[in-house]
């Protein structure tokens, strides 16, 4: 969950199925808050499952016993990076930019997962990982870019 703002009610899992072949595994099991009609925040950061990003308000039902995704109702204006370090001893120089805009991450099992906060600026965010991805630094791939989305549902 988000070092930053924690949810005001008790969170449920929430599981968000992936296709085996394609992702190596059935899907991935995210803390969301219960906002009543059957929707939920999303208070994980993804790792695997593409389209969401933290705060997001989801739709989900019970399939199978299981509360399960379904669509994705409000955009929180956050986007989603995932990246694997190539290179610690310089890590950190290509990190503290994006540190600086606010951007914070976890890790599971070597692949670490970024929150981009919808005030950061998404260009130069993705400026910052290219400069890292072209050093050798990291590995990443823009999972769900929320700040474009968010936008072009406003206007």
């Amino acid at each position: 969950m988000s070092n930053r703002r924690q949810p005001k009610n008790p969170v449920v899992k929430v599981h968000f199925p992936l296709d085996p072949e394609e992702d190596g595994i059935c899907g991935e099991n995210m803390w969301c808050e219960p906002a009543g009609n059957g929707l939920y925040k999303l208070w994980s950061v993804p790792y695997t499952v593409r389209g969401v990003s933290l705060h997001d308000i989801i739709r989900a039902k019970e399939i199978d016993g299981r509360l399960t995704f379904v669509s994705v109702a409000i955009r929180a204006g956050h986007s989603t990076y995932a990246y694997v370090k190539l290179d610690d001893t310089r890590f950190d120089e290509f990190w503290l930019p994006l540190a600086e805009l606010g951007i914070e991450s976890s890790k599971s099992e070597g692949v670490i997962a970024i929150d981009i906060p919808s005030r950061a600026d998404i260009f130069d965010v993705r400026r910052a990982f290219r400069r890292g991805q072209e050093a050798g630094v990291w590995d990443c791939e823009e999972m769900t870019c929320g700040h474009l989305m968010a936008l072009a549902l406003a206007s």
